[in-house]
């Protein structure tokens, strides 16, 4: 009869051990972004731009600004592109130029902390 409890107090061992460690996996998987944004919270709050660059990926962050930015200045430069040419169409050529420029300029540690 031993053996037989034994045998099951190992097993039930093994399977709260398994169930805490999925619940580990779980919390921690679902606690991970509120974490991380109270770090960028607190890092932008503090002015403290190396932890925040922990956290932010400021060259992609800029690239997808700056794409979809452009997105939208060529949506409308296509409604132009039918139109006579005019001061407001050749404005709207160097939009790009100046989206970019701007972008890389502000988004930055230094644009975003205080």
């Amino acid at each position: 009869m031993q053996l037989r409890s034994e045998g099951s107090s190992i097993r039930f061992v093994a399977i709260s051990l398994l169930i805490f460690i999925a619940a580990s996996f779980i919390g921690y998987w679902y606690w991970s972004p509120y974490y991380a944004a109270d770090q960028i919270k607190n890092a932008i709050e503090s002015g403290d731009t190396a932890r925040m660059s922990k956290f932010i990926d400021f060259p992609k962050v800029r690239l997808n600004i700056q794409r979809q930015i452009n997105n939208q200045i060529d949506l409308k430069l296509r409604e132009f592109q039918s139109q006579p040419v005019t001061t407001k169409n050749q404005i709207d050529l160097y939009s790009f130029q100046l989206v970019d420029r701007l972008v890389r300029d502000l988004v930055t540690e230094e644009g975003i902390a205080p």
